[in-house]
């Protein structure tokens, strides 16, 4: 009995990094369908993965297990960047919007050995992913300031709905688009093991969290601290500048057509410079490139675009001068 108990809660606690939280185990004996085929089901309507793992033979029922991926949040990442001596401040803001499902317990960046440090507030903070790009700052679960006897844990909650985190990076790096992952924390789910499953039901649901992409959250591209390469051409600076360009009017950082199709004149006159050894008249458009991209920041930019296209312009300009 005491093999069994262990086993179940070890099982359980392999199971919550998938977002399967218990609300009720009950236990029983039952004659398995042994022609029965474990599957997952996705319903569309809710967004919910399912998974059929076992058929009562006498009856005909079949087990389901629920999980809810961690994508029912409504966040807004915004961020706004600042220059200084000692390098660029990146100040995010990350509120969980009024649409969510879900608290937001963890934010992706894909900044990893970019920056010089992080400033969270408590009981915020991050770590490294050790074989991906990306450092993840996440919540911790519960604080114990000073430990008093007789005192009960207090027990943190996420980012609720309506409410906004505050952080900022240092780096030496201009900005780059970069990608992030918002993971969203559920709030109920429903895991009733009649008894406890089997090896093969725990391989689906392993499968499920490497095969299923917004298993780590909603994807959302931001700026962050980018190194830019030590030999990069000025020509390929300018075709980076136009490539963060087009992927601003093709997205809502850049709404205004006439805008995109007036700095596209600039930096297609930027280049044709370049391409013919004008150095001075390179210099002159950019010039007139970054004048307009400063004059619409807050109005048809957004702070993502403007920081983009106005850091990075400026960097070229300073090599051309």
């Amino acid at each position: 009995m005491t093999f069994l108990k262990t086993y179940i809660s070890t099982l359980f606690l392999m199971m919550l990094p998938c977002s399967l939280f218990a609300q009720e185990i009950r236990f029983q004996t039952i004659e398995k369908d042994p022609s029965f085929e474990p599957y997952v089901r996705y319903d569309s309507l809710s967004g919910n993965y399912y998974f059929g793992y076992m058929k009562d033979k006498e009856t005909g029922e079949v087990y389901e297990t629920l999980y809810i991926p961690p994508t029912k949040v409504d966040p807004i990442l915004d961020v706004q960047i600042e220059k200084g001596a000692g390098g660029y401040r990146y100040l995010y803001t990350l509120k969980n919007g009024s649409e969510s499902k879900q608290d937001i317990s963890s934010l992706e960046l894909e900044i990893k050995d970019q920056f010089k440090n992080i400033e969270l507030i408590d009981p915020w903070y991050f770590r490294e992913n050790r074989a991906l790009p990306f450092i993840r700052i996440t919540h911790k679960v519960y604080n114990v300031p000073e430990y008093e006897e007789g005192k009960p844990i207090k027990f943190e909650t996420d980012l609720q709905i309506g409410e906004i985190l505050e952080f900022e990076v240092n780096s030496s790096n201009p900005s780059s688009i970069v990608t992030s992952f918002i993971s969203g924390q559920p709030k109920q789910l429903d895991l009733s093991f009649v008894i406890p499953p089997s090896f093969e039901v725990r391989q689906m649901v392993d499968s499920l969290r490497e095969n299923v992409i917004n298993d780590r959250g909603l994807e959302l591209k931001t700026i962050g601290p980018r190194a830019l390469p030590e030999n990069i051409s000025n020509t390929a600076l300018a075709d980076t500048l136009q490539s963060y360009l087009t992927f601003s009017c093709d997205t809502t950082w850049i709404e205004n057509s006439g805008i995109c199709r007036s700095l596209e004149a600039k930096l297609d006159n930027v280049e044709k410079q370049l391409e013919r050894g004008n150095s001075n008249a390179a210099s002159g458009s950019l010039q007139a490139f970054l004048n307009e991209v400063d004059a619409q920041k807050d109005k048809q930019l957004s702070s993502e675009a403007w920081a983009l296209l106005y850091f990075n312009g400026q960097y070229l300009l300073e090599r051309l001068n």
